[in-house]
């Protein structure tokens, strides 16, 4: 059974159309008073189950045919039905032109209702089952993916974590990327990237009507990294020129040539940047966790509500600038925007994040912002996920790196002992020959003591240098004394230090 939506200003014939379309064959689901309330409801509920929307002449404030051609544009695969007191071929003609299905004769009748129900019924059916099979297979061969990223407020981040996003895409996925720069009053890509702004999106312009992919590939700047990129207007009024039908055709371009589509959107909705951000296969918005940037949030989900761009299931909030001394943590901000957020929040700005954008170098962000980016680019699906085989890589290189630093200090350990093994070798020898030396000065000392020179003289002469320091000697009861000190390698107390005494007899000659 079809599901319809009816919406007329009076409520008696309101009452005949419905109990009408109900015998025919046809579910009202919703009945509106007024056009107004119909667009807000469209808007909050979309058209995921609606394949009808019945609309009669008396609806007000908006006519009839301007609300068909509203419909119509939105939202394509629901298709409208207008009911007319006996139309005329100017109706007919009128209809065609505001995208109705048909047009239903006032006063009702059956036979007419019911084929004009099934007719448009069957039409709502057949599109959604063409555009689901064309989405299934985008999504099998995995290209045309558009994510939009929108900033709560100035300053939030949006511009460089959709860089480094496209960056990585690019990189990792070996996939066609490319970022189009549309925050038309403020665009920062070409600074953040140190491009000279020569081409850009208003160069598309002069030529929008007959747009083809050989006129955008000539104003894409191509980036080292294999990252393609759009550059926003060099001035922020020129943002203004591009329309709603300029950035849908400048869109489908990009999709129908890249893999990956990434849009900056900044936090100035505008025609284009609403286009986009409507036309997006994912929304994230960026946030800081501070009271501004989280109102900013709500305010910004809200005006896409209210013109009926996106709805607020439909998208995703980033936690930007993320840091354990924040007063308001990622939970509570959580429970604060009171919508879908991603796990992966983003730390605060490094040091090494902070030169990258002040000297224009994307690569020199660091690792830790590389690895935090890729994380959250998996959950957007736009960076390939960790095979078992990296993941056990990335496991045995850390394994490796480990066993590596314990090696290096058992090295170390080993090398000291050796060191501390070497010198009480070294120290014993010289023991070893400080007895030899007391030994030989004793014996000269005597034999010059025996013919009456000086032993001292004569013990200095015959005793090294380094075993002078500290030698004692004497004679006494006819024979000489000596006593040495060894050299020490290590500086020692006086109470530790080794003497070593030898003696000889004097004969006297």
């Amino acid at each position: 059974m079809a599901k319809a939506i009816l919406c007329c200003g009076d409520e008696s014939r309101g009452y005949e159309i419905r109990q009408a379309l109900t015998d025919a064959g046809a579910e009202v689901t919703r009945q509106y008073g007024s056009t107004q309330t119909l667009l807000t409801a469209m808007a909050q509920y979309g058209d995921a189950e609606v394949d009808l929307l019945v609309v009669d002449e008396t609806s007000t404030p908006m006519p009839m045919w301007e609300l068909s051609a509203e419909i119509s544009g939105r939202y394509p695969s629901v298709a409208v039905l207008t009911v007319v007191t006996e139309p005329t071929s100017q109706d007919y003609a009128t209809a065609l032109d505001s995208g109705s299905r048909g047009v239903i004769s006032y006063p009702l009748n059956f036979e007419n209702l019911a084929a004009r129900i099934q007719s448009a019924a069957a039409w709502s059916t057949s599109l959604r089952l063409a555009v689901n099979r064309e989405q299934s297979e985008e999504q099998q061969f995995g290209g045309g993916k558009m994510i939009a990223v929108a900033s709560s407020k100035g300053g939030a981040g949006a511009s460089t974590l959709a860089l480094h996003l496209a960056l990585e895409a690019a990189q990792s996925s070996g996939r066609k990327v490319v970022l189009l720069d549309l925050d038309l009053q403020k665009p920062d890509q070409s600074i953040l990237l140190d491009i000279p702004k020569q081409r850009d999106i208003t160069d598309l312009l002069p030529v929008i009507d007959e747009l083809s992919p050989r006129f955008v590939r000539d104003v894409l700047f191509e980036h080292p990294s294999g990252l393609s990129v759009l550059l926003g207007p060099k001035e922020g009024e020129q943002g203004e020129l591009i329309t709603e039908q300029a950035a849908k055709k400048i869109l489908g371009i990009l999709r129908s040539r890249f893999d990956i589509v990434i849009v900056d959107v900044g936090s100035y909705m505008g025609e284009a940047n609403a286009t986009a951000v409507e036309m997006a296969d994912e929304v994230a918005v960026v946030t800081q966790s501070d009271v501004l940037s989280l109102r900013g949030v709500r305010r910004l989900v809200g005006l896409w509500e209210r013109i009926g761009a996106r709805r607020s299931e439909d998208l995703k909030i980033v936690l930007n600038s993320v840091h354990k001394t924040n007063d308001i943590q990622p939970e509570s901000a959580r429970k604060i925007v009171a919508l879908p957020t991603y796990k992966t929040v983003v730390p605060r700005m490094t040091r090494a994040l902070e030169q990258s954008v002040n000297r224009r170098e994307p690569a020199a962000a660091g690792n830790d912002w590389s690895q935090k980016v890729q994380e959250l680019g998996r959950e957007m699906q736009v960076v390939p996920p960790v095979t078992l085989a990296k993941a056990k890589e990335t496991k045995t290189r850390r394994t490796r790196k480990k066993e590596d630093g314990q090696s290096s200090i058992e090295f170390v350990g080993v090398f000291l002992c050796f060191i501390v093994l070497a010198v009480l070798v070294l120290q014993l020898v010289l023991v070893g020959v400080t007895w030899m030396f007391a030994s030989h000065t004793a014996s000269e000392a005597a034999r010059a003591a025996a013919v009456g020179h000086s032993i001292v003289e004569t013990a200095e002469d015959v005793t090294p240098r380094a075993w002078q320091n500290g030698m004692q000697i004497n004679e006494n009861n006819g024979r000489v004394n000596v006593s040495m000190r060894p050299p020490m390698l290590v500086p020692m107390t006086d109470v530790l230090r080794l003497s070593i005494d030898a003696s000889a007899g004097v004969v006297r000659e």
